[in-house]
């Protein structure tokens, strides 16, 4: 299981073969899963400007062995989630901080892969 950052009391565990993923959060001691799946995270992607300065985030996720690169932008506003067939968007936008928060969490262990953004 994994603690999800920014948000006490949540945790998350990515689907293995001898272990289902899912997302649960506890209060007042009590345990409830508001999630039967986890999204993976792969890969963290930087867009660098022409000065070199980080302008974008992509994570590269997987969710029910679909993949799918959402921008972090478009994951605060909980968006991107369409691209998942097997998810249920109103779900998704229900728990949009959340899932956006779980993404970040598990792309804070993953190193940059930077690109420079195509101008215009």
């Amino acid at each position: 299981m994994m603690r999800v950052w920014g948000l006490p009391g949540w945790w998350c565990r990515i689907a293995t073969r001898e272990e289902p993923g899912g997302v649960w959060r506890t209060s007042q001691g009590l345990s409830e899963q508001v999630l039967t799946w986890c999204p993976e995270v792969l890969a963290r992607l930087t867009a660098l400007d022409h000065n070199g300065r980080c302008c974008t985030e992509y994570f590269t996720v997987r969710v029910h062995n679909h993949l799918a690169t959402l921008s972090s932008g478009r994951l605060v506003e909980g968006q991107g989630w369409e691209q998942f067939p097997t998810v249920d968007l109103w779900q998704c936008f229900a728990l949009k901080e959340q899932l956006s928060c779980i993404v970040h969490t598990q792309a804070r262990s993953l190193s940059r892969i930077e690109f420079w953004e195509a101008t215009q």
